[in-house]
């Protein structure tokens, strides 16, 4: 008998990533053997709901296709929120789909269901609570609802701002025989929908051009909606033979390595020691599709100069809204076709004023950066020194970074070049402790039998927030080096208690209740062969050694307790 069970998965099988990641549990069992059953999903044990969706969202922009999550009813739907809030908000493009109590133990009084707090056996009306974090969610009642449904998570996946969806499916309903239909002939139909959106048009190009005409030293941002365009190379290649200088966010720091003279890399909060003189002196933003945080350019567009002239072109026109009237122009469009609308601008650069503005950019970039990446020979390693000799042993093989809150998060932004390094996935908006390790086991689900390798850098305080999925790295033996960068507990954190409150600690060393973990012993409990790396020697020497396997490791660095990070913005030291 094939079931709405089978029918839910063999769309998965049709539109996703082959990798799904699951906890089993009874509310989702119907679902759990459809995966069990289907011979093109390869299904990743996960220990904690709350890890899964940030590791399919990881394999998902490693695939380039959406990540998947199976999930139970209950606590197993409750767990994945902390993971659905992380992705929702840097745009992960997954599909969650969870068990749910029986038909029968719905609470139907007064004519309308999920009215109770709770029903049945670990029943909660979860689509209520994901609506706010989801683009699309439903639960399916009947088995002729499932085709409807999957046409509006297709839709929801495929069109606009990306963002997971919810799907949730009774147990009784997972079990009944499906109504059939061409699975087929519905994708193809969908397909050809999602073509037909409109695109940039003529007049907004022609403001666009005005714009660049009056402009002697334009500035191009990059966020992730940049990554939509159909040929992010070609546009980059333009930005460059037009000698525009260009930034990028967070989560788009790894498209272009850093040797390209005119990207400014990332500029802001945790940006490039250049952040400041370039936001200050920019008289035109072209901001393509990023949100312009104030991690980049400050509360109110501070950073920027009063008289600097924006302009967004963005698919979610309520983060051009937000901005108000300080955006002179915004346009509320895909970025699909701009990589071949970008060569129409060329006319309307004013391209003296530009090479003398690319000319100092390339100055600000060529200043000795001696005081970050100082590193004494035999003391405890400069978190800096060492993120940026990470690439010193990446050669011809795909190597993946993975990174999270803290100090690792401010080096891996300012210090990596990113010459090497195929992709870097982090968390974009949050910056969240934690969630490296799962973005590691996600990226790496999709490497294997690749030959590649991920660099998954952590903080001693960030891994114990997801520390079970050490057992899924070591159970799938997945090709993951965790470097765990051991500074003596929240360097970050110490940072700005001493910025801010005259080095009152709490939470953040030993003696406040952040003593770290006994890495060793960790490693052991979990299965991971474990190495410790403590000074610049032992770093040349383990290195060699570390990458010449695929098998998974956990590497202790030990840094700097008084670790500074660089804050490049004078708005961050008051």
């Amino acid at each position: 008998m094939f079931r709405v069970a089978d029918q839910v998965i063999e769309f998965v099988e049709k539109t996703c990533s082959k990798n799904i990641f699951v906890l089993t549990g009874n509310g989702a069992m119907y679902l759990n053997d459809a995966i069990e059953l289907s011979e093109k999903l390869n299904y990743i044990c996960v220990r904690n709901e709350a890890a899964a969706p940030v590791a399919a969202s990881s394999s998902a922009e490693v695939a380039g296709l959406t990540g998947v999550v199976c999930v139970t009813a209950g606590p197993g739907s409750t767990n994945a929120l902390a993971g659905l809030a992380e992705i929702w908000v840097d745009s992960g493009n997954v599909m969650v789909i969870s068990g749910q109590v029986p038909t029968s133990a719905l609470d139907m009084g007064g004519g309308a269901p999920f009215n109770t707090r709770t029903f049945g056996i670990a029943g909660i009306p979860i689509i209520d609570y994901v609506k706010k974090l989801t683009k699309f969610a439903t639960s399916i009642m009947s088995p002729s609802e499932v085709k409807p449904a999957l046409k509006e998570i297709y839709r929801a996946l495929n069109m606009g701002r990306k963002g997971p969806v919810w799907l949730d499916i009774p147990l009784d309903i997972q079990a009944m025989p499906a109504i059939d239909f061409s699975m087929d002939e519905l994708i193809e139909e969908l397909k050809q929908e999602s073509h037909l959106l409109e695109g940039i048009t003529h007049n907004q190009i022609q403001e666009l051009k005005g714009l660049l005409q009056q402009s002697s030293r334009p500035l191009f941002i990059l966020g992730r909606g940049a990554s939509e365009m159909k040929n992010l190379d070609r546009f980059i290649d333009w930005l460059e033979k037009s000698h525009i200088p260009f930034a990028l966010t967070r989560v788009m720091a790894h498209e272009v390595p850093m040797g390209v003279p005119n990207n400014m890399g990332v500029l802001g909060v945790r940006g490039r020691p250049w952040s400041k003189e370039v936001l200050e002196k920019a008289d035109l933003v072209v901001s393509l599709g990023c949100r312009l945080p104030t991690s980049i350019v400050g509360e109110n567009l501070i950073y920027l100069s009063q008289d600097a002239r924006i302009a967004m072109i963005d698919i979610d026109n309520s983060e051009i809204q937000r901005h108000g009237k300080r955006i002179d122009l915004g346009i509320n469009k895909s970025l699909r076709d701009f990589d071949q609308i970008c060569v129409n601008l060329e006319t309307s650069l004013n391209k003296a004023a530009i090479n003398s503005w690319f000319e100092l950019c390339v100055s600000y970039k060529s200043l000795p950066n001696h005081e970050i990446l100082a590193q004494d020979e035999n003391g405890p390693l400069n978190i800096y020194w060492f993120v940026k000799h990470l690439e010193d042993y990446i050669k011809d093989e795909q190597v993946i970074l993975t990174s999270d809150a803290g100090s690792n998060y401010y080096a891996c932004g300012q210090a990596v070049d990113f010459n090497k390094f195929s992709k870097e996935v982090t968390s974009g908006t949050f910056a969240a402790m934690g969630i490296s390790l799962p973005l590691a086991i996600g990226a790496a689900a999709e490497l294997v039998g690749t030959g590649g390798l991920v660099f998954c850098v952590t903080g001693d305080g960030s891994i114990e927030l997801n520390i079970q999925e050490l057992l899924t790295l070591s159970t799938y033996n997945l090709p993951v080096k965790i470097f765990v960068i051991n500074n003596g507990g929240y360097a970050s954190m110490r940072t700005w208690q001493d910025n801010f409150f005259e080095g009152r600690y709490i939470g953040s060393t030993d003696d406040t209740g952040a003593k770290p973990l006994n890495f060793e012993r960790v490693a052991y409990a979990f299965g991971i062969d474990y190495v410790k790396i403590e000074n610049v020697k032992d770093y040349e020497v383990k290195m060699p050694k570390i990458i010449s396997t695929r098998i998974p490791q956990l590497i202790e660095v030990m840094c700097k307790s008084d670790q500074e990070l660089h804050l490049p913005m004078e708005t961050d030291k008051v």
